[in-house]
């Protein structure tokens, strides 16, 4: 089998994206939970 990684762009590559999670990251600091990151991407990043 050849190629046995599948080649998929890391959204993290995306400029805009890292952008906005850089500057919530660097907002919020220590004070940020998995959960409230979570929310951030589902409802900021990647909305509905």
């Amino acid at each position: 089998m050849c190629g046995k990684y599948q080649k998929i762009k890391s959204l993290l590559g995306d400029e805009d994206i890292y952008q906005m999670i850089t500057e919530y990251l660097w907002s919020v600091g220590c004070d940020v939970t998995v959960n409230e990151f979570k929310t951030y991407i589902e409802q900021e990043v990647f909305p509905s």
